[in-house]
């Protein structure tokens, strides 16, 4: 009950933030109760846990405003200065925000075992995907400080 964060792939474990596997365990512990609504919140908090990272590596610096709108404001902008956030991603996230987290936000809204699921697969997609591209960034990154590095070398 308390190992849905398991579910990630090992080789993108390393860049989803603490707080992203706390909330996912939470989302899986309700959906494991049938507490679909509430599997749901955690999920998009999940989300979120992971955008503000995603958010950060693709923009540059730590959101100033807590919103979903503004977070994919500024990551379409960063796409179209050629940086990494892909088109699919991006759409996910709007999908997400407009379809189950929005609404998801207000007490008369109630989530169905098959909505609840559904939401937990997507969250998971999103998770995945955002981790990946930031792992991307890193390896990229990582390869071009070592690419300095022997240039710098060769230079001597």
């Amino acid at each position: 009950v308390d190992t849905a964060d398991e579910t990630f792939p090992a080789e993108v474990k390393k860049d989803i933030p603490e707080k992203t596997k706390l909330e996912w365990r939470s989302a899986g512990r309700c959906l494991a109760f049938n507490l679909c609504s509430a599997s749901g919140f955690h999920v998009a908090r999940a989300v979120e846990g992971t955008m503000q990272a995603y958010y950060e590596v693709f923009v540059g610096k730590a959101p100033e405003e807590i919103s979903w709108g503004k977070y994919l404001e500024d990551l379409e902008k960063a796409a179209k200065k050629g940086q990494a956030p892909t088109d699919k991603t991006l759409a996910g996230i709007r999908q997400m925000k407009d379809d189950y987290r929005n609404p998801l936000m207000h007490p008369r809204v109630v989530l169905t075992e098959p909505d609840a699921r559904m939401l937990f697969a997507n969250g998971e997609s999103l998770i995945i995907a955002m981790a990946t591209e930031m792992q991307k960034v890193s390896a990229d990154s990582a390869q071009g400080s070592f690419s300095s590095l022997l240039t710098g070398a060769a230079k001597q």
